[in-house]
């Protein structure tokens, strides 16, 4: 029998791909309560037939068919359950999701640094890396396609497996096309079409979103700095500046995505030699390393990192920098939260690092009841939220083989996983 090539047994979803639309006839209704399936062992470690039947509200034999279906796809693992020594007869049969049966990637794309992850369909991340973005900054498509591409070929899976991408740049990005705009440093890439690049190279479903929508979708989740809060805004401030902000698990793009672009608001307060100045100029890290060496500062500080460090060792120049930055800050916080009004504020980028050092110049000019915080995620809030925001691609992805296989299509069971029996 010959065999169907992979691009004519698979054809890749994008976000429109999606049949929730769909009437539910018989096969829908199945694929949805296989999705229920996959949604509840998501947020469990194992569970039997009896669980998921119970947890789903379906009888056994409707349980065994689907958990078959899922087997069949490579989306769960079965192996028996440990026994206490005590339990005689054969052991229940327990299932997981199988963190390889499908991969979503995340890609922060910053202005000085680049980092990527491949996780599964629970957010699971399985291998992450991180490089310089000069490395691939004059052919940005191509460069994060050859790395994501790695990084899945690192696990040993099938690209087949990729179901779809989420990206984050440093630059105002078209929420329809993709298309980037107006980045900060990296100029040659305006105008870019990247969602259209990478879904031809990687055949995938791709979404590009300024990287401050994505880091503030993390910090709302349940891994974020005010987990489940109804809204949340993040300020973040390293090489470039930028906020966002959440609203029940949506994050506020705009008309042109470009909600946050606040590097050219001016400053509250000017820099002491400074008639006036904007926020992008004067609060990241190369303005306050300008106006430590305007103050005639001596110390070897050349970026945020090094700033908090000499202020930390009594360099009274540096401190007096970060004096002004806390007072500026806790201005564009009070402006942000009149504004917004959100649960919470979470602080991120570089200067987040150094918030121990930070925070006595800031907290005294906020008013009561502004819920302030660093972030607990870091520099690896836009790759999570990246990751989040692909997941609706693994879903579609399912939903487009459990299609295939109500059709009659059946692919080889992946190689099983080396199996740890946890208690």
């Amino acid at each position: 029998m010959k065999k169907e090539p992979a691009k004519e047994r698979l054809k890749m979803v994008s976000a429109r791909d999606d049949f929730a639309h769909l009437p539910a006839v018989p096969a829908d209704m199945r694929i949805s309560n296989s999705l229920r399936l996959l949604d509840v062992l998501r947020h469990a470690a194992t569970l039997s037939r009896s669980d998921l039947a119970r947890m789903v509200n379906l009888g056994m034999p409707t349980v065994h068919r689907l958990v078959s279906d899922l087997l069949a796809l490579g989306l769960v693992d079965e192996f028996p359950a440990r026994q206490d020594g005590v339990q005689k007869g054969r052991p229940a049969v327990m299932y997981r999701l199988r963190d390889q049966g499908v991969l979503v990637a995340g890609v922060d794309i910053g202005n000085k640094t680049s980092r990527f992850a491949i996780a599964s369909s629970a957010g699971k991340i399985l291998t992450s890396s991180a490089h310089r973005t000069e490395t691939i900054r004059r052919d940005l498509a191509s460069g994060i396609a050859n790395e994501v591409r790695f990084l899945v070929g690192r696990l040993k899976i099938d690209l087949d497996l990729l179901a779809g991408v989420g990206i984050g740049v440093a630059a105002a990005v078209d929420p329809v096309t993709g298309t980037l705009q107006n980045p900060p440093r990296h100029h040659n890439w305006q105008g870019l079409e990247l969602r259209k690049l990478l879904e031809q190279k990687l055949r995938c479903g791709t979404l590009v979103r300024q990287d401050d929508h994505l880091a503030a979708l993390a910090e709302a989740s349940s891994t974020g700095t005010f987990p489940g809060a109804q809204s949340v805004v993040v300020l973040e401030i390293g090489t470039g500046i930028g906020a966002a902000m959440v609203v029940d698990g949506v994050t506020m793009g705009g008309a042109h995505g470009r909600f946050g672009r606040i590097a050219g608001w001016p400053v509250s307060t000017p820099r002491r030699g400074v008639s006036s100045s904007t926020l992008g100029a004067s609060l990241t890290a190369d303005g306050l390393v300008e106006d430590y060496r305007r103050r005639d500062g001596r110390g070897r500080v050349t970026d945020g990192q090094s700033l908090f460090k000499a202020s930390d060792a009594g360099d009274e120049v540096a401190d007096s920098v970060l004096a002004w930055a806390g007072q500026e800050i806790a201005e564009l916080i009070i402006r942000l939260h009149r504004f917004c009004d959100p649960a919470g504020i979470v602080l991120g980028g570089g200067l987040a690092r150094g918030f121990a050092t930070l925070e006595p110049h800031l907290r005294p000019h906020l008013p009561t009841g502004v819920a302030v915080a660093p972030s607990i995620i870091g520099e690896n809030a836009v790759v999570v939220g990246a990751i989040l925001s692909s997941i609706h691609y693994a879903d579609a992805w399912i939903r487009q083989r459990l299609h295939q296989l109500e059709s009659g299509i059946r692919w080889p069971r992946p190689p099983d996983a080396i199996l740890e029996h946890r208690p």
